[in-house]
């Protein structure tokens, strides 16, 4: 059962869910679910319980509530840097959160320095293919400024990341 504030689908809580419909109830399981909820960084509270005995079906089962309450969709974040390489610059991210409700993040950042300036998107797309794996797709343009030489172009970096443990995750990049 999935409630609170959240434009999160329930197709893609469904598919997170470390047990099989039927299966006796385990704590762990739970506990699972919420760590995953709670890793996608969306959400500002993601609650996991088992529902009440009196919620229980004519088949015997009782409920997994899920309550997901969204973060602020938007987040701002503007900076200043200074380098003895790279001179002053600014920095800026604009973030939007589960906009299509299935707990991505979408980035864009510019990076204004006197020798660099980069304009980049970020796309994080939480557990595409299984849970606990993560693509990062990352477009992004860039100038080079300096005495010596100028450079420009573009970049794309695609990075799949892999929980294999607690603290241990795998990451595939080109």
């Amino acid at each position: 059962v999935l409630s609170g504030k959240s434009r999160t689908r329930l197709k893609w809580v469904r598919r997170l869910t470390p047990w099989r419909p039927g299966e006796i109830y385990s704590p762990a399981k739970v506990t699972e679910l919420s760590r995953r909820l709670e890793d996608a960084g969306v959400f500002q509270s993601a609650d996991v319980t088992l529902a009440d005995s009196s919620q229980t079906g004519p088949d015997g089962l009782r409920p997994v509530k899920v309550q997901l309450t969204d973060r602020l969709p938007l987040n701002v974040q503007v900076g200043a840097s200074y380098s003895t390489s790279e001179g002053v610059g600014v920095n800026s991210a604009l973030r939007v959160y589960n906009r299509l409700g299935r707990a991505e993040t979408l980035t864009l950042s510019a990076n204004i320095a006197q020798i660099e300036k980069l304009v980049g998107l970020q796309l994080s797309l939480p557990d595409v293919g299984r849970p606990d794996q993560t693509l990062l797709v990352e477009p992004a343009l860039y100038f080079d400024h300096t005495d010596a030489f100028d450079d420009k172009g573009e970049r794309l970096r695609l990075t799949l990341k892999r929980r294999l443990k607690a603290q241990s995750f795998l990451t595939f990049g080109a």
